[in-house]
């Protein structure tokens, strides 16, 4: 079977470049945050900073909280519902 993928938007970017940067607005009831994400296609999180979290109005302090390690960086993240 044969399937043909059609996309609304080209993006062209630099594959020297660390993710694909995308403008991304996240929402959360009437609450909106705009701004600039890098996808990453091989990745299993979402990573956001705080900022974003305080402008919808979640409190990550009551989250699951997890850690992922990666050379040479660490996240601590939380998982919110």
């Amino acid at each position: 079977m044969t399937h043909i993928l059609e996309f609304e938007k080209l993006i062209l970017y630099d594959a020297a470049q660390a993710g694909i940067p995308l403008n991304v607005e996240i929402r959360l009831g009437n609450l909106s945050s705009t701004f600039e994400a890098k996808l990453d296609t091989g990745s299993s999180f979402c990573v956001f900073q705080r900022q974003y979290a305080k402008e919808l109005g979640i409190s990550i302090e009551t989250g699951l909280a997890g850690r992922v390690t990666r050379r040479p960086v660490h996240f601590r993240f939380l998982v919110t519902r």
